[in-house]
């Protein structure tokens, strides 16, 4: 005797049929289930995020007013997909809790077992890369500070290069200039212009290396420094021994 039943096409569907429907389609129901927590996860785990930064991120009222809809359809969703899990669970979440957004709000799955959430997961991966772009940030500032370093002591360089030949020119009563463009009471006060702004340039490369040295006290910025400071031991090294000499003739 036959006790399956007869479908379309002759085709007839016995009991054991049934039964491997059921066990193949039992899994696809726990993975549907599965991809339901990871969205309900994921959309709240985003919702928390963009909660936090309205206010934080954004000045405009009209900017906080269109965040706020999308807000509003976002839980509107999440709602849905509760709701959709709620129908094949057999413990149930609390849809105004979840939807709250609070962080005391613990799911069916994040209790069950020693199984890491994947909220938990996703914090402290959010942590651990902002920790990297710090470091990477700590990188760039520390390069920046070093290269307005380097700048300012290739602009005091070069103002001694020009007091050197302007110094010359006033000895020698010559200069690329003709003497009728520009008098001598002109190269001085050029001369003390320029004078004024190495002043200024050397008192800024005095406190500014001091100054980065208190943001970043590690051996990447205080290389350039003890750069700067053999140079400027031996330019007074070259200065003393001028004039040690100048003193023998």
């Amino acid at each position: 005797m036959n006790t399956g039943r007869i479908w379309p096409g002759g085709r007839t569907l016995a009991m054991s049929d049934v039964k491997q429907w059921a066990a193949t389609e039992r899994p696809d129901a726990d993975s549907s289930q599965e991809e339901l927590q990871r969205e309900i996860d994921d959309t709240i785990y985003s919702l928390r995020r963009k909660k936090h930064d309205l206010y934080r991120q954004n000045d405009s009222n009209k900017t906080r007013q269109r965040k706020r809809r999308r807000l509003t359809e976002s839980k509107k969703k999440l709602r849905e997909r509760i709701m959709q899990y709620n129908d094949a669970a057999a413990e149930k979440i609390d849809i105004d809790a979840a939807c709250s957004l609070s962080e005391d709000v613990i799911l069916p799955w994040d209790v069950q077992g020693d199984v890491v959430s994947l909220r938990s997961k996703r914090r402290l991966f959010d942590q651990v890369m902002l920790v990297r772009r710090m470091e990477e940030e700590r990188l760039i500032i520390v390069k920046e500070m070093t290269q307005h370093c380097h700048y300012l002591r290739k602009a005091l360089d070069k103002l001694d290069h020009l007091l050197h030949f302007l110094d010359e020119d006033i000895k020698n009563h010559s200069s690329v200039v003709s003497s009728a463009e520009i008098t001598e009471e002109g190269y001085r006060g050029l001369q003390c212009c320029l004078l004024h702004k190495r002043h200024l340039l050397q008192k800024k490369l005095s406190t500014v290396p001091s100054t980065y040295a208190l943001l970043d006290a590690s051996s990447s910025f205080t290389l350039p420094l003890d750069e700067g400071k053999e140079e400027g031991e031996e330019k007074e090294e070259e200065s003393e021994e001028d004039d040690t000499s100048s003193d023998e003739e």
